[in-house]
């Protein structure tokens, strides 16, 4: 996986939990997913499917991007 692309699926990953979610099974749950499934995916697949949820609820992702940036 290219560096760039792990960046952002991290820095995805963090931001959500940060700003909507408690903890990780939060979000495991919110995605349909047990912890342990999700703990499995790479980090590409868990990215498109926060990606997918943040789409349907019209999360805006402008801090993810602008940590990129960084």
């Amino acid at each position: 996986m290219p560096k760039m692309e792990l960046k952002f699926c991290h820095c995805l990953t963090d931001y959500i939990l940060q700003h909507y979610f408690h903890d990780r099974q939060e979000l495991a749950s919110a995605l349909k997913l047990q912890p342990a499934e999700m703990d499995e995916m790479s980090p590409s697949d868990l990215a498109a499917r926060i990606f997918k949820y943040c789409a349907v609820r019209q999360i805006p992702l402008d801090s993810v991007i602008m940590q990129l940036a960084k």
